[in-house]
């Protein structure tokens, strides 16, 4: 529980049936503040060309180019696909057959619990042309600002995700914690209003005050990704997961005071570089960076679980 609400959990994906899938491509994503045009969120998005669409199944979800040959997203993502082993990666106008999709083999087969809501697919033609994204096993993204990209359904803080999904966009958030509670494991950020009225994470020492670019995560956004910049590199730090929030039974998801919920990438890169050959990038910081650390770094080190 969190300042004594017990927090509710979504997964992301969406069922469709064919005759919408023609119309997903050209729809908007995920929810933002209402004081700002969708145009930046999108504009954001873009910018993000690892990060593209996949199907499995009946199930759409996001997905991220970590190699040439391989994509990372979520594990409830083939589930709500029917579990199968092949799919369709949709990036840049382009679509290539995945093949071998694969979950974690500790997955829990529900979000939030666990942690290791993760899934691999290969691309046997590879992609090339994209730069693929690095992804992060290490212990600093606390409390720094993430940027999280996706192609969920679309709406503001105020409507909730009253929009349908497919159209990439991103939105940044400070990344507030890390395995609160037993069946909300990961990293989660809160969706703060811009008046500071709705801090979900405030108990545990979270900012009122929302990013230029604040939002949440909402359904068919699950698989994307969450990226922090070290140093200059932008690195996946986590994939989307669940949306949780604090009480009721809201009508739609992503509203001001709902939580995005990511699994921890450094929980599964022992896993994700044994089963794609591609290891972690970890920035070191330079030798007067190191001093400033500090004893705080070390207990924040601490905090965190061993990687599987």
């Amino acid at each position: 529980m969190i300042g004594g609400f017990a927090l509710q959990i979504k997964r992301l994906t969406w069922l469709t049936v064919p005759a919408v899938v023609a119309l997903v491509p050209f729809a908007n994503a995920s929810t933002r503040r209402d004081d700002v045009s969708d145009s930046q969120y999108t504009a954001l998005g873009n910018s993000y060309t690892s990060v593209g669409l996949i199907q499995i199944g009946g199930a759409f979800g996001s997905a991220t180019l970590i190699g040439s040959n391989w994509i990372l997203t979520a594990a409830h993502v083939k589930d709500g696909g029917g579990g199968g082993s092949t799919g369709t990666f949709s990036l840049n106008g382009n679509n290539y057959s995945v093949t071998n999709i694969q979950n974690h083999p500790l997955w829990s087969g529900t979000v939030g619990t666990g942690g290791y809501d993760f899934c691999l697919g290969y691309i046997s033609s590879g992609i090339g042309g994209v730069t693929p994204t690095g992804y992060y096993a290490g212990s600093d993204e606390l409390g720094k600002i993430g940027t999280s990209v996706g192609f969920g359904r679309t709406g503001t803080g105020l409507t909730g995700d009253t929009g349908a999904g497919g159209t990439k966009r991103a939105f940044t958030n400070v990344i507030d914690a890390l395995d609160v509670q037993s069946d909300l494991m990961g990293l989660l950020t809160d969706f703060d209003k811009p008046d500071g009225t709705t801090n979900s994470l405030g108990p545990l020492g979270s900012s009122a005050s929302p990013t230029s670019l604040e939002g949440c995560v909402a359904p068919g956004d699950s698989g994307g990704a969450l990226f922090v910049d070290f140093m200059g590199t932008q690195l996946q730090v986590g994939v989307t997961s669940f949306v949780a929030w604090p009480s009721g039974n809201p009508n739609h998801y992503g509203y001001y005071g709902h939580m995005s919920g990511y699994a921890d990438i450094s929980l599964g890169a022992t896993w994700i570089q044994q089963v794609s050959g591609i290891a972690p990038v970890n920035p070191v910081p330079e030798p007067a960076s190191m001093l400033a650390l500090g004893a705080g770094a070390l207990a924040l080190l601490r905090r965190r679980r061993r990687a599987q």
